[in-house]
């Protein structure tokens, strides 16, 4: 009766071991999935980030380069002397450019 009750100890402890060895093994790939789920979805933000500012720039660009000639052609055509000065419609151009890049890209 000792050595039935000893080996069914001992498979108890046996099967527990391996038991536990298999838990572990499945923790650490769960925490492996975990991590680089987590780093993928960090990943996947920051390009989402990149694209929508490179996207935001390429806008930027166009809109300062549309406004730049619509208030050029505005002050020459209806005679606005302060739209006739190249310095001035560039900066207010660009105001304009990131304001309606902001409120195109990221506000909306």
């Amino acid at each position: 009766m000792e050595i039935i009750g000893a080996v069914i100890l001992a498979s108890i402890i046996v099967a527990l071991a391996f038991t536990g060895v298999v838990a572990s093994t499945l923790a650490v790939i769960a925490v492996g999935c975990v991590i680089v789920a987590v780093l993928c979805m960090f990943l996947g933000a920051a390009f989402v980030l990149f694209f929508k500012l490179a996207l935001a720039v390429l806008l930027a660009l166009f809109c300062e380069w549309l406004y730049a000639r619509a208030l050029g052609f505005a002050g020459e055509r209806l005679s606005i002397t302060a739209l006739q000065d190249p310095a001035l419609v560039t900066r207010v151009s660009w105001i304009l450019a990131a304001v309606t890049t902001g409120y195109l890209c990221f506000l909306r």
